[in-house]
């Protein structure tokens, strides 16, 4: 009786040893799982310090804010200036026509010319320069929607096609 109360002790034994066993390994592997995590936690406040050592969250946060509340103002200041440009725009000139011609025959080369200076709605003006043996006579006429009030040369009508094309 004393040898199987022995045996039955040994088992329990080896049990016991077993179970213990099984719950280090458990622990070791739940250890290994809180190391990687760790590790990324490192890993990220890190890349969120910059590297930076000895400085609290308050003061890194606050200094984060301050830079977006910078950049913040910027973009507002730089949409400002946009709407401004945007408008300028509108009356700069954007649209060039020119056509050169012989406005005489027997004149010789192309010194003629007619150009169409216009801004996006087709409102400017066209400046013709007509060149002749004894003079040369220059002027222009004003555009509003890609026509004018002045009876246009089909030179002129020409550089504004030209112009109002070249933007299309």
């Amino acid at each position: 009786m004393n040898k199987l109360l022995q045996t039955v002790g040994n088992i329990n034994e080896i049990y016991i040893v077993f179970g213990i066993l099984v719950a280090a390994i458990v622990e070791l592997i739940w250890i290994l799982i809180l190391h990687v995590r760790l590790s990324n936690y490192a890993k990220s406040y890190k890349r969120f310090t910059g590297g930076r050592k000895g400085e609290s969250l308050d003061k890194l946060l606050s200094s984060y804010l301050n830079t977006v509340e910078e950049n913040v103002d910027k973009v507002t200041g730089f949409e400002e200036r946009m709407g401004k440009l945007e408008k300028r725009m509108e009356f700069s000139l954007q649209k060039v026509g020119i056509i050169r011609y012989n406005a005489f025959t027997g004149m010789g080369s192309d010194q003629s010319f007619s150009i169409a200076l216009l801004n996006q709605d087709d409102d400017g003006v066209v400046i013709t320069g007509i060149f002749g043996r004894d003079d040369t006579v220059t002027y222009a006429k004003p555009i509003e929607g890609g026509s004018s009030r002045y009876k246009l040369s089909a030179e002129e009508l020409q550089a504004i096609d030209r112009a109002v094309k070249k933007s299309a």
